[in-house]
């Protein structure tokens, strides 16, 4: 499986599902394909996992406020 940045909404015709813009899902290649031959190309884009980790929020770090020494 691969990791698919949703550039335009739509409809996948096999799960019914709605997908938004700017959402990171995953299919197979083969399916980001099929996908893309239904569509056009401008509605996928492959996503690097190293940029989707860095979406992520980050958590802070821990101050120590609230450990007992």
């Amino acid at each position: 499986m691969a990791k698919f940045k949703v550039l335009n909404k739509f409809r996948d015709i096999e799960t019914k599902k709605i997908y938004e813009p700017e959402s990171v899902i995953e299919l197979t290649v083969k399916r980001s394909e099929e996908v893309a031959q239904n569509l056009d190309d401008t509605y996928l884009e492959r996503v690097k996992e190293d940029d989707v980790k860095a979406e992520k929020p980050v958590a802070e770090p821990d101050k120590g406020e609230d450990k007992e020494q």
